[in-house]
């Protein structure tokens, strides 16, 4: 486990003119820890804004390429046992997103920007295109924040795309003493990101984007774009196209960089859109290794993770039901996860109602729904979703179909006492009775109650997370 974070940024001659928007930002937004640090690279040694005089400065007596300086920074991470954050300086940050790149410290993490979801304006013009200059910007930070509300408010969870630029990212302390330091044979830049991706892919570790934050990036403004003419440029794309293919082969230079053919390539392997939107899995395929099969559901959303194990070892083809789906995180951390789910029964009503932390509104459970339903679609052909209250729903449902149950819906005494005895027959024999929050007291009463009327005598379990659940019969 680490003891804090390195943030580390760099600093260019030709790009130093970006640098106080990404460093006011920055702090701005950034709530720092006792053992964190801050270290900027100044890697033409022309930084001079004193604004900024408690910020630690490596000044580069002659310029490194971009994997140098990461190197540089991991030394530093790697020596104080922090995780790494690397950022250009061609960036605007927003509220909230070093939070949302933590959740999950098996996963390389980016947020999503400007490169991954392009937002149009009322007359169809993109509120900030793909690649944006400052006087496009001309530091309207209030479009910003409210561009990165609407993201988080309408899309959740993590999300792989093939062609993935390390502009900011983070690299928990785990990963990199797993995966190593950066290769710098890739200079100046180019083609070191996807190198890391690969052998991160290798080493079961997904570098995947998160929904949860949206911030803005200037797209190349710390490295290539306007720095290099036309044949500088093909220059730097030869030479790193060429240490690929030396490193790995042609198919997989062209197949993985964006400077590649690829079109070739997945005609001959015969590579499918869903292999394509699978990076990890597909780095795997073409060096014979096992895919992964772990989820990209940070564990804190999850509700009932110590469940699963009890889950899986009532054997295979099973039929299940979510009472409660919510925003989806517990279902996809169980298919993500296992192969003995067959068909899970996700009811919720998406109707607002008040919860024992506050009033759910319309407006709530309208963005749960949506984020439910983009999070399963990979599931979707193993999930009926139905719409309607627990007690309509239950109708759905034969008696003694459930090889288990997981009760996560409305809290209150009356709603758990009704589920309880709803769904009490839908559970075969042997199968798992479960349900989430014992710590609530309206919770606990209502099963005691429930058991004490059914004359339940089987062991009642507790396992993390406050769920409950026993064997039906035993």
């Amino acid at each position: 486990m680490s003891k804090g974070t390195l943030f580390g940024m760099i600093t260019s001659e030709k790009s130093t003119h970006f640098t106080s928007y990404a460093l006011n930002s920055f702090f701005a937004t950034t709530q720092l820890h006792n053992n964190d640090l801050f270290v900027l690279i100044d890697n033409d040694d022309v930084w001079n804004d004193v604004s900024y005089p408690w910020i630690n400065v490596i000044r580069n007596s002659s310029p490194k390429s971009f994997s140098a300086n990461i190197n540089q920074l991991l030394e530093i991470a790697e020596n104080s046992e922090l995780d790494f954050v690397m950022m250009n300086n061609d960036i605007i940050l927003t509220p909230g997103w070093r939070e949302s790149l933590e959740k999950n410290d098996n996963i390389i993490c980016l947020p999503s920007c400007n490169q991954t979801h392009t937002y149009l304006d009322e007359n169809k013009n993109p509120i900030f295109p793909n690649v944006v200059t400052l006087s496009e910007y001309s530091g309207d930070y209030l479009k910003l924040l409210q561009l990165a509300k609407h993201h988080t408010a309408t899309n959740q969870g993590y999300y792989e795309r093939f062609y993935t630029a390390f502009y900011l990212f983070r690299l928990p302390r785990n990963i990199y003493l797993k995966v190593g330091k950066f290769d710098e044979d890739f200079k100046p830049v180019g083609g070191e990101d996807t190198d890391y991706r690969v052998r991160a892919a290798k080493a079961g570790f997904k570098t995947v984007y998160t929904n949860d934050s949206y911030v803005l990036h200037f797209h190349g403004k710390s490295s290539w774009d306007g720095a290099e003419d036309t044949r500088e440029i093909e220059q730097r794309n030869s030479q790193y196209f060429q240490e690929f293919v030396k490193k790995y082969s042609e198919d997989l230079a062209h197949l993985c960089l964006q400077i590649g053919n690829p079109d070739p390539i997945i005609k001959k392997f015969s590579i499918t859109n869903d292999d394509l939107n699978d990076f990890t899995n597909l780095i795997r395929k073409f060096s014979n290794i096992e895919p992964l099969g772990q989820t990209l559901v940070s564990i804190d959303n999850v509700s009932a993770p110590g469940l699963l194990p009890y889950i899986e070892k009532l054997g295979n083809n099973l039929i299940g039901c979510e009472l409660g789906v919510c925003l989806g995180f517990t279902l996809r951390y169980f298919f993500d996860l296992s192969t003995c789910i067959n068909k899970v029964y996700a009811i919720d009503a998406y109707q607002p109602y008040m919860d024992h932390w506050g009033q759910v509104t319309q407006e709530m459970v309208d963005r749960w729904k949506v984020g439910a339903v983009q999070l399963l679609d990979p599931y979707k052909d193993k999930i009926e979703f139905i719409e309607l209250d627990s007690w309509q729903a239950a109708d759905r449902i034969s008696n003694n179909e459930l090889d288990y149950i997981f009760i996560d819906g409305d809290h209150s005494y009356a709603a758990v006492a009704r589920d309880l005895r709803k769904y009490w027959n839908k559970v075969k024999l042997g199968g798992i009775f479960a349900g989430h929050d014992w710590i609530l007291p309206p919770v606990k009463t209502a099963v005691e109650n429930f058991r004490n009327e059914y004359n339940i005598t089987s062991r009642i379990y507790h396992v993390d997370k406050n769920i409950w659940f026993w064997y039906k019969g035993e």
